[in-house]
């Protein structure tokens, strides 16, 4: 595998990690540490090969959704006030149509983001050559048809919520 590949499972770690243990970072660290993952994930992802599945192989998922759902609910506890947010949705409008706004959850960017990355990560160390070809393709699938959108929205989201932690240290 490439230098790139290598940086990509490595980064795809480090955000695991993050999420999953972010009750033992202060708030403003952890916000810190996630505007430096998410851009970074994202530039990672969109070098990723842009290739076919080229095996048979279907793997167990192995993030239940209770898994997510236990995640999730601890995000929101620990974010608080700052996990609702704003953003207008606009895609796929009709030239004459009016772009509305959505109420959303960061927390839910963050563990959509976390159980699309963590599936494939979970096999890549035990993975064969041609599996981890499958898995590579799996994230960059996944990242085009899923959580590309949830990075970007998240960004926006820890942009503000930083600028406000900031503001109200002072």
């Amino acid at each position: 595998m490439s230098a790139s590949i290598d940086e990509f499972v490595e980064t795809v770690s480090q955000y695991c990690h993050l999420v999953e243990s972010h009750e033992n970072e202060p708030l403003g660290r952890f916000t810190r540490k996630l505007q430096q993952l998410l851009p970074l994930l994202y530039y990672q992802a969109v070098k990723l090969p842009d290739a076919e599945s080229r095996i048979d192989y279907s793997y167990e998922r192995e993030i239940t959704h209770d898994q997510w759902q236990s995640l999730f609910g601890r995000l929101v506890q620990y974010l608080g006030k700052h996990d609702p947010y704003w953003f207008v949705h606009d895609i796929d409008l009709i030239a004459d149509e009016v772009p509305e706004a959505v109420l959303s959850s960061l927390s839910d960017d963050l563990a959509d983001i976390w159980r699309d990355l963590k599936n494939s990560l979970l096999h890549w160390e035990v993975a064969d050559e041609p599996l981890r070809r499958e898995l590579i393709w799996q994230w960059r699938f996944h990242f085009d048809s899923h959580w590309s959108d949830h990075v970007i929205d998240a960004m926006r989201a820890i942009n503000r919520m930083c600028q406000d932690i900031e503001n109200n240290e002072d």
